[in-house]
């Protein structure tokens, strides 16, 4: 049942933060798992389990007392998430995030306007949250599409930019496979140029009506240094699932602009090109050996297509009304939604097990998550199916399964955030408001039957750009220049 307007005002503006359910109030902030006669959604939980405390250390042979707390994909591929030497540290267990004012007061002012249409399209949105977590019925056939908006159109500041660190490996579960990993370095920016609460007009000038802008470039390996792209996602792909979005790529050997031919994309495009000549095309294997993706390099006499290669940024950003969704779970569960043990580039040699796809020594947080199931619309998806499991409070994503057709597991990732306000001297927005963001710092998935990737992002910021480099981002001016 529905909170109270007023109520729901209350909670929001006093405590900035979204705190409730799909199906009943969180568990108490502070609420370690184990502890007694903690009750959720009418259920108790198990008083059985070890109490866990924040603070509490995970070696490796402790690990089978989180067993109940991780997805169970995550928990049947153990081996490539965790590592003997690692120290998982509980982190807060059920924190109440704060966001920021203007997304806050947003998301009340506007609260009850946006809907859905029978094709799962978002109509009305304006800015803020889009359904007030609580006014979900987990019940409700439309259940999963207002969670999957929820999670598209969450409070991401004015959207990360940073560095960018890919490792592709080709077996993680094989030591040696890391002698032959292909590592990716760039930039990478996500610019959100539509439904701005912090901007008295919704959206950033001569965005040209775009919900969001993102691109980077590439400076490693050599082969695919000054590969640079533009992806621009109009506001009517809300409305119009067929709106596909506008790619841009410069070629560093054409030295020119070319459109991306094709380019449907769920979430965040990451461009393979071929520039293939004389038969001395060089190909960087980005994805499984080459199956996926590659970068090749060559002389340019024929036509280039960019294609999504569709992995590295997973997670951050997906179009819901592509997919057919449904609510499938509501528990709890640890992840890292406020990591703390930096990585690349701020800190290089970080251990991540011999799979190399280990997050696990780090501070993973106790958090109450939403399992959406998706279903693709369209028969071109590279995985049909796909969970995301997404954080109740905040509306960010944790976990990501994606599925063949027949329902076999294909890649399952885990997703590392971390929470500005927690990052000493953290830059503020222009207005003095602090931007209380969640960072994409890191994210791992394991591709099976073998493979898998990492990135890294660890100087990730999401606060805006002065005029002159916002302009230079949401346009494709500085990218016929090769930046």
């Amino acid at each position: 049942m529905a909170l109270p307007t007023a109520r729901w005002l209350g909670l929001v503006l006093g405590l900035l933060v979204v705190t409730s359910s799909a199906t009943a109030e969180l568990p108490t902030e502070g609420r370690c798992p184990g502890e007694a006669n903690e009750r959720v959604g009418g259920d108790a939980i198990d008083a059985t389990r070890a109490p866990l405390r924040t603070g509490t250390v995970i070696e490796h042979g402790a690990l089978a007392s989180l067993r109940s707390l991780l997805p169970n994909e995550i928990w049947q591929h153990r081996e490539v998430f965790f590592f003997d030497g690692m120290h998982l540290t509980i982190g807060a267990c059920h924190r109440r995030y704060a966001t920021s004012r203007s997304f806050a007061a947003a998301s009340v002012a506007y609260a009850g306007r946006a809907r859905l249409d029978a094709e799962g399209h978002l109509i009305d949105h304006v800015a803020g949250l889009p359904f007030a977590p609580e006014s979900i019925a987990s019940t409700a056939p439309d259940a999963g599409a207002r969670w999957a908006w929820n999670l598209e159109r969450r409070y991401r500041g004015a959207g990360p930019i940073g560095s960018f660190r890919l490792l592709d490996l080709p077996d993680p579960r094989v030591l040696a496979s890391r002698t032959s990993a292909q590592v990716f370095e760039g930039d990478f920016f996500f610019v959100q140029t539509g439904a701005r609460a912090d901007l008295s007009s919704h959206q950033v000038g001569n965005a040209r009506s775009n919900i969001w802008v993102a691109g980077g470039s590439f400076q490693e390996p050599p082969d695919a240094r000054h590969l640079a792209w533009r992806q621009f996602r109009a506001l009517e792909s809300s409305s119009d699932a067929g709106r596909v979005d506008e790619v841009f790529l410069y070629l560093p050997d054409l030295r020119k602009m070319r459109r991306a031919a094709g380019a449907r994309s769920e979430g965040m495009f990451v461009p393979r090109y071929r520039a293939g000549g004389h038969g001395n095309a060089r190909a960087v294997p980005y994805g499984q050996g080459g199956r996926l993706g590659s970068i090749e390099a060559g002389h340019a006499s024929t036509l280039a297509v960019g294609e999504d290669i569709g992995r590295g940024f997973t997670g951050l950003a997906l179009r819901p009304n592509a997919w057919s969704w449904q609510l499938v779970e509501e528990r709890e569960l640890i992840a890292p939604l406020n990591a703390r043990t930096e990585g690349w580039p701020l800190r290089d040699g970080r251990n991540h097990g011999l799979s190399g796809l280990s997050l696990a020594s780090d501070t993973w947080d106790v958090r109450w998550a939403i399992a959406i199931e998706g279903r693709a619309k369209h028969t071109d998806a590279p995985f049909p199916r796909v969970t995301h499991w997404v954080d109740a409070q905040t509306a960010q994503p944790l976990y990501v399964i994606q599925r063949a057709a027949s329902g076999s597991v294909r890649e399952i990732g885990v997703l590392a955030h971390r929470y500005s306000a927690d990052v000493a001297r953290y830059p503020a927005f222009p207005s003095g408001e602090p931007a209380n963001a969640f960072d994409p710092v890191a994210a791992a998935f394991l591709t099976l039957p073998s493979g898998g990737w990492r990135r890294e992002s660890w100087d990730a910021r999401s606060v805006p750009l002065d005029d002159a480099e916002l302009r230079a981002l949401i346009s494709t001016d500085a990218l016929t220049r090769g930046r």
